[in-house]
């Protein structure tokens, strides 16, 4: 496979909305320290999914914008995610979520896959690693994404499950710069998000990695 879209910059094509924060891969210059700003991070008091915002305009979505053009029409292409999290409080839990929508407020995207499907009971006052693989595939005639998703959270696997399937994708929208056929949105703009199932000021994600792969 070949990174063509990557949210934090330095792919080989196409930059998601918030590749401003790096450049030729490389972030800042340098490797960040684990709690290091230069990453989307989530957290802190309420429940329910959260959404990773852009680390210098916490008011907007981190976003990775699926490339129109037809570049991926009828293709498989797989989605990756991945971080931390550090859980805190009394019996933590959580999910990872992938959604479609360009909105801090989790219930006003479309939930393309939330793993695991029941929310994975933690350790208090530990960190762990966790990543998201989601695997897509569709074609702008029957307008619908369909796929497969799973989860590896401190070292468990949830199995690969069906996505929630998008309809009224059409692949032939432009990369998002207004030239090109059709629309200039993106056909899909994809966020993560971090469900805490137990509210404490402390609880804390990073996300490092969110990339497309064809």
């Amino acid at each position: 496979m070949v990174t063509i879209v990557n949210a934090f910059g330095g792919s080989n094509g196409p930059q998601g909305t918030a590749s401003s924060y790096a450049t030729n891969g490389t972030v800042y210059g340098g490797t960040p320290n684990k709690n290091s700003a230069v990453f989307p991070q989530v957290g802190g008091l309420g429940t329910g999914f959260k959404i990773f915002a852009q680390p210098a305009a916490t008011s907007s979505v981190f976003q990775l914008n699926v490339p129109g053009e037809f570049i991926l029409e009828g293709q498989q292409f797989t989605i990756r995610a991945s971080g931390w999290v550090y859980v805190a409080g009394s019996t933590p839990n959580i999910q990872v979520g992938l959604f479609s929508g360009t909105s801090l407020t989790s219930s006003s995207d479309t939930a393309i896959t939330e793993l695991p499907a029941t929310a994975a009971t933690l350790t208090t006052s530990n960190y762990y690693p966790w990543a998201l693989e989601v695997r897509l595939q569709g074609d702008s005639n029957s307008g619908i994404l369909q796929g497969i998703a799973n989860l590896m959270l401190d070292n468990v696997f949830t199995s690969s499950s069906a996505i929630t399937a998008l309809t009224g994708i059409s692949f032939g929208n432009s990369l998002g710069s207004g030239v090109g056929s059709g629309s200039s949105t993106p056909p899909v703009q994809l966020a993560v998000g971090i469900n805490f199932g137990v509210s404490n000021a402390a609880n804390l994600a990073q996300l490092a990695q969110f990339s497309l792969e064809a």
